[in-house]
C-alpha cells in the first residue's frame, strides 16, 4: 500500500496495483485473513476448561451420592474430568475457526 498526493494506491506482490481517489473512500479496513489453527487453539482454550468444570461437577456429584454398592473413588472423579476436558478440547477445536468471540 502506498499514498500518492490524491490517492491510495492499492497493491499486492501478484497483483496490479490500482489507484483509489480519497473521495472515493468512505471506510477502509484491511484482514490479513483467519488462521484455522489459531481459531482452534483459541476453541480448546474455552472448551476444555469450561467441560472440565462440568466433568468435575458430574464426578463429585457422584461421589458424593450415598448409594448401596456405589464404589466411586476419586481416581473416578478425576478419570470424568479427564473426560470431559479432552471432549471439549477436540469440540472447541473444531468449533474454533471462529474467533469472533
Amino acid at each position: 500500500m502506498h499514498r500518492p498526493a490524491a490517492a491510495l494506491l492499492i497493491g499486492g506482490p501478484n497483483v496490479v496495483p490500482i489507484h483509489v481517489p480519497f473521495s472515493r473512500i468512505s471506510e477502509l479496513e484491511m484482514s490479513r485473513g483467519k488462521s484455522r489453527s489459531d481459531g482452534a487453539i483459541a476453541g480448546i482454550k474455552w472448551g476444555a476448561p469450561i467441560m472440565a468444570l462440568a466433568g468435575l461437577s458430574i464426578g463429585v456429584a457422584a461421589a458424593s451420592t450415598h448409594c448401596d454398592g456405589c464404589r466411586t473413588t476419586t481416581d473416578d472423579v478425576v478419570s470424568v474430568t479427564a473426560v470431559f476436558a479432552m471432549a471439549g478440547a477436540f469440540y472447541g477445536a473444531g468449533i474454533g475457526p471462529d474467533t469472533s468471540f
